[in-house]
């Protein structure tokens, strides 16, 4: 789905004005929960600070080369030209340096038509991007008005925050989640949080078991990556 998921409350949906949408994301909850720690590393590592270290620092190196702002300023770009176009559209070319703020500003103001235009282009480009191969009824879906809105604003919402983490928080603080019984999944060709930061934290949390899908992006809806999902819940439920 995308890492808004983790971060779901009634509280925060009633705030973005989307009743009902909570609803629809209990259903994923048991399944996201296994998956979560990785969602909130790949979200975060997106948009790494300034001065920020890693307990590996060859690691940090290639998180931050391979990830700044990759998602959402360049990097899938280069993988997606055709798509990219598309939400480049809504921001004048003076503010496309920071197109995260340009988009948040949007979302969050007052003309309902800009917030609209802006929240379709921003899920739909995440829909289009979340698979190995493009899912027509993905894309639909996602730029229904009503999730579109609610997708694209708690998105933007948490990248603007960082995630509410400290600077490579997950990693630094491994040690609080070690005993815990992990499994990371990672789709090999997810653009939208890329394998290196399911491997930084492979390498961090070596006790948790690691999975590479070979033919899988991003979506959770992929079949190697629900089949190993369905697979740990099922063993971690006896």
């Amino acid at each position: 789905m995308g890492p808004f998921c983790f971060g779901s409350s009634p509280q925060l949906l009633a705030y973005f004005g989307v009743p009902g949408l909570f609803e629809l994301l209990i259903g994923g909850v048991l399944i996201l929960a296994v998956v979560a720690v990785v969602v909130i590393y790949g979200a975060y590592s997106k948009f790494p600070t300034e001065g920020s270290q890693s307990q590996n620092a060859n690691a940090n190196d290639r998180t931050v080369a391979m990830a700044a702002q990759w998602f959402y300023q360049a990097g899938a770009s280069n993988i997606f030209p055709d798509l990219w176009e598309a939400f480049l559209a809504p921001i004048p070319v003076a503010e496309r340096a920071d197109l995260l703020h340009a988009y948040y500003r949007r979302l969050t103001g007052e003309d309902e038509q800009v917030k609209l235009q802006a929240a379709k282009a921003w899920s739909v480009w995440e829909a289009s991007t979340s698979k190995l191969l493009i899912s027509q009824a993905l894309t639909d879906r996602f730029k229904e008005d009503a999730f579109s809105l609610a997708f694209a604003r708690i998105e933007a919402h948490y990248f603007v925050n960082h995630a509410f983490l400290k600077p490579n928080q997950l990693l630094n603080d491994i040690d609080k989640i070690r005993h815990i019984p992990g499994v990371i999944v990672q789709g090999r060709y997810d653009v939208v949080c890329p394998a290196t930061s399911a491997w930084d934290l492979h390498q961090a949390w070596p006790e948790a078991d690691f999975h590479i899908i070979p033919d899988a992006g991003h979506s959770m809806s992929e079949a190697g990556i629900l089949d190993q999902l369905i697979e740990a819940t099922d063993r971690f439920g006896g």
